[in-house]
């Protein structure tokens, strides 16, 4: 019998960010995100989420980092003007209006006043360019 190729599968990403407590509070607080890590102490920042069999994490460098000011492109929306990287991140339908009431109450940085079109864009504690999306 023969057996099928094994799939390649993206198993982990590394973000690097300036303090893990803001990443948690936008991932964790705000979004929702269901962390499986976390320690932020004088020797280590470490944030980590495992969503859909990838872990995402979040560290803390030992430099300062830029913080993206200017919104991504991407083709679900005008007015991105930088070439970097973003994310979409799909919520259920009937989590998207609360999930966009917490980030609004919270003060994040949107490119919109309301979602429209089940999207609403957000930038998280870096400046990366977050779109959340009713799936």
């Amino acid at each position: 019998m023969m057996q099928e190729p094994a799939k390649f599968r993206i198993q982990t990403l590394f973000y690097w960010c300036n303090d893990v407590a803001p990443m948690r509070h936008f991932y964790t607080e705000l979004l929702g995100f269901e962390e499986t890590y976390y320690k932020s102490d004088d020797e280590v920042g470490w944030l980590n989420y495992h969503i859909d069999g990838v872990d995402v994490v979040f560290m803390r460098g030992s430099e300062p980092l830029p913080i993206q000011s200017k919104w991504a492109k991407q083709p679900g929306y005008q007015g991105g003007q930088a070439e970097v990287s973003s994310w979409i991140i799909a919520v259920p339908p009937e989590q998207f209006d609360s999930v966009i009431a917490r980030l609004q109450d919270a003060g994040v940085p949107s490119y919109q006043v309301s979602p429209s079109n089940n999207q609403f864009f957000v930038q998280d504690p870096m400046g990366t360019t977050v779109e959340i999306y009713a799936a």
